[in-house]
């Protein structure tokens, strides 16, 4: 009966350590994927960059984006998704193309998939900056 009861005390504690923790991680997740909204992306001066290829890369839990970017006589010409882990932001992904239609990385978030949108974006200027 004893060894019963310090069983269940364990089992109550353990769940309730669990349970704070898992709010905590929710927490964190929810401030760092805000604060990624909040982040301005400013264009890149593409008659600073060199022709070539350059990879970018952004993360922040649960997103993370890997890019290729190709860069002819200072016009992007390719992005390439090499990696895009997302939640439910894979609409994001028409962004690609409207960078090169648009030679500027400063647009707007693809309804719905914010948060990779702002990802995508900072990964491609990751690339065209180092």
């Amino acid at each position: 009966m004893k060894t019963r009861f310090i069983v269940l005390i364990v089992i109550v504690l353990a769940i309730g350590i669990l349970a704070v923790t898992v709010s905590l991680l929710l927490r964190t997740t929810e401030k760092k994927l805000e604060a990624l909204t909040a982040i301005e992306i400013e264009d890149v001066d593409l008659l600073q960059v060199p022709d070539g290829t350059y990879e970018g890369e952004w993360k922040v839990f649960p997103i993370n984006v890997v890019v290729r970017v190709s860069v002819t006589d200072h016009e992007i010409t390719e992005v390439l998704l090499m990696k895009h882990d997302n939640g439910q932001g894979e609409a994001a992904e028409e962004l690609l193309d409207e960078i090169v239609h648009a030679q500027r990385i400063n647009l707007d978030a693809v309804s719905g998939a914010s948060y990779s949108s702002k990802a995508i974006l900072l990964a491609v200027r990751d690339a065209l900056v180092q």
